[in-house]
């Protein structure tokens, strides 16, 4: 049987043994290998797409050639002035490329890279911030006078002055320290120029009365005031008097300095309080508290607000206002002062509704309140009426569910003489809204009355 085998794309068919017509087959697959396959003359072989020789071995050769013009002429790996070499970044999302530049410097990501023995490093190429450090440069006996900066303010222990500094190199406004010269002795009475600072002279004991003029004027750092006169001698020891009018002297227990005076001039119901700069001022009192210009003071109107009531008060209820109709529908819920009538529709639009099973509802009322513990209770007055042969009942409120913590007692008694009594077989269960019990005798028009725990507050209340 022939074997089909497949040559740079193309198929052949290669007959077995015993095969007939098979010379056209062999014929064209020989030809083909002799102009498909790489011969050792060389000579042009073009492919058609990459080689791969697979993870084991790869190849060996005397040298690799660009196809770049102009490649080098020996090497391992010939390429022309415009070939690269390339690695991929870390961070795979460029390749940086070795290569050379203009210059034949070489080039890594377009950078010049120094070269050790040649003399590549040119003045461009360094940074004028590069901060080269001195014991790198080679400059010993190289630097110049005119290679020193006018302004250098080069350190005198820097300089090898010792002997050689003449009077001629001294300025005439060198302003040298006395410490630093060698006068001892040396200074002449001729030497004197002006005013000598009485701290330099040594006159301790020495001064006579004939030395002290008559209009002699001692300063206040001497003890004396500087003045001639008691007046001006007191504003010499008193502060400025400069926009001090009407002003009077204070003492903070170390200095002394010029403050308002309190005047009895002050606006009805104002107060005098210290501001800032610990003065007295005349102030209007705000707030929560108003003060008469009799000095009487009072709450102002509406300014108590919850926050500002102690949790522990103990407020008696004849002080609280516990109108309804001035409290907001959600407060006067909270308190139980709010009433819900049945099929009268409230919050959302939700109606307090009546539904039963032997019954109907003829009016209701309820009244939801908070306890202290946070539960919701519901206080509630029912009238309906039972169908004749009904001996049970149960009724569902709507928008409650009721707590069945400990069966809770609803009271039901009979507007046709019947006498009412406690339903001990009545509850409410968890998560449900209905409540049952038995009708007994004469219930036939029965008023239901209780104060029931709740799971929630009721949805139609505000």
């Amino acid at each position: 049987m022939s074997t089909s085998v497949t040559l740079n794309g193309t198929s052949y068919t290669i007959p077995a043994l015993a095969d007939a017509s098979w010379g056209t087959n062999v014929a064209n697959y020989l030809i083909a290998i002799s102009t498909a396959v790489l011969q050792k003359s060389g000579g042009t072989f073009t492919l058609t797409a990459e080689i791969d020789f697979g993870a084991t071995y790869g190849l060996k050769a005397a040298y690799l050639k660009s196809k770049t013009a102009n490649i080098a002429a020996a090497g391992a790996v010939r390429l022309a002035k415009t070939d690269t070499v390339r690695f991929r970044n870390n961070a795979n999302g460029a390749d940086l490329a070795l290569g050379i530049d203009g210059t034949d410097r070489l080039t890594f990501n377009s950078v010049v890279l120094a070269t050790a023995g040649v003399a590549s490093i040119v003045n461009a190429d360094i940074s004028a911030s590069a901060a080269i450090a001195y014991s790198k440069l080679a400059l010993t006996g190289a630097i110049l006078n005119a290679d020193v900066s006018a302004s250098a303010a080069i350190a005198y222990s820097k300089l090898a002055l010792t002997g050689s500094i003449v009077n001629a190199d001294v300025s005439a406004s060198a302003a040298i320290a006395y410490s630093k010269l060698a006068l001892t002795g040396a200074i002449l009475n001729a030497d004197l120029a002006g005013s000598i600072a009485y701290s330099k002279l040594s006159l301790s004991g020495s001064i006579a009365t004939a030395d002290l003029a008559a209009a002699m004027l001692v300063p206040i750092t001497k003890g004396g005031t500087g003045e001639t006169t008691a007046n001006a001698a007191l504003n010499a020891l008193l502060p400025s008097q400069a926009s001090a009018s009407g002003k009077v002297l204070s003492s903070d227990g170390t200095t002394t300095s010029w403050a308002s005076a309190l005047t009895s001039t002050l606006t009805s119901t104002n107060i005098f309080v210290g501001n800032v700069s610990n003065v007295a001022t005349s102030v209007a009192m705000t707030g929560d508290v108003t003060i008469s210009n009799a000095g009487v003071t009072a709450i102002a109107s509406g300014v108590i607000v919850n926050a500002d009531v102690s949790a522990s008060a103990a407020i008696v209820s004849t002080k609280l206002d516990l109108d309804p109709t001035n409290m907001s529908n959600a407060a006067a819920t909270t308190l139980g002062r709010k009433q819900y009538l049945w099929d009268v529709a409230y919050n959302g639009s939700i109606t307090p509704s009546l539904s039963g099973t032997n019954f109907t509802a003829t009016r209701g009322v309820f009244i939801p309140y908070k306890m202290q513990d946070g539960t919701w209770h519901l206080r509630a007055n029912i009238k309906g009426s039972l169908s004749a042969a009904a001996t049970s009942s149960s009724v569902a409120l709507n928008g409650v569910v009721f707590k069945n913590a400990s069966r809770q007692a609803i009271l039901a008694y009979s507007q046709t003489g019947g006498a009412g009594k406690a339903m001990t077989t009545a509850y409410a269960i968890p998560n449900d809204n209905n409540m049952y019990w038995a009708s007994g005798a004469n219930m036939d028009d029965p008023i239901y009355s209780f104060d029931v725990e709740l799971e929630s507050k009721p949805t139609w209340a505000y």
